[in-house]
């Protein structure tokens, strides 16, 4: 038995067109004669198209696209000023909890995607790396621009790592929720 779904939207308006155009083609062009098959053919044809119609109008701008979930996850640009800005925040938490003793700054973005939720998540992949700035020496970690990256290889260290960053607009709150770095 082959799998079943139900019908919704245009495809179930589209069911009940047909269905309705032939039950008043039956009841009222059978007395035509010859007429009556022509008139069903017209009337079949004017409920395919205005279902296609139907069902290209809820694909283009009626609904969410194909294939995305509402709360779903969604590519996000990462040139985006505020998925930078959510890693920079996620990159100074990470400084701060980290027990390495030089401070690590991003050297690229992997990926990013966003997610409504009660707020916004952004889920950001990102290479990060050592830099030639200790912590503690007075520097302040907003010029983290200014620090060169290790070139000797004993020192250098490369990371991968995955944030998970939760805002909320309405609250002046924005938390890492997670972070895993390889």
């Amino acid at each position: 038995m082959p799998p079943t779904r139900r019908l919704r939207g245009a495809e179930l308006a589209w069911v009940r067109s047909v269905f309705i155009i032939q039950q008043h083609s039956d009841s009222q062009f059978t007395h035509c004669g010859k007429m009556a098959g022509q008139w069903k053919t017209v009337a079949c044809l004017l409920g395919f198209m205005c279902a296609i119609g139907a069902v290209a109008s809820a694909r283009d701008g009626g609904g969410p696209p194909r294939g995305r979930m509402t709360g779903g996850l969604r590519p996000a640009n990462t040139n985006n000023a505020q998925v930078a800005s959510m890693l920079d925040f996620a990159v100074s938490e990470h400084n701060k909890k980290s027990n390495d003793m030089y401070f690590h700054k991003v050297s690229r973005i992997v990926s990013a995607h966003t997610q409504v939720v009660a707020g916004l998540k952004y889920y950001i992949e990102a290479e990060i790396e050592r830099t030639t700035c200790k912590k503690g020496s007075g520097m302040v970690e907003n010029t983290l621009d200014e620090c060169a990256t290790h070139d000797n290889p004993e020192l250098s260290k490369k990371l991968t790592c995955t944030f998970e960053i939760w805002t909320r607009p309405w609250i002046p709150l924005i938390t890492l929720e997670k972070e895993k770095c390889l």
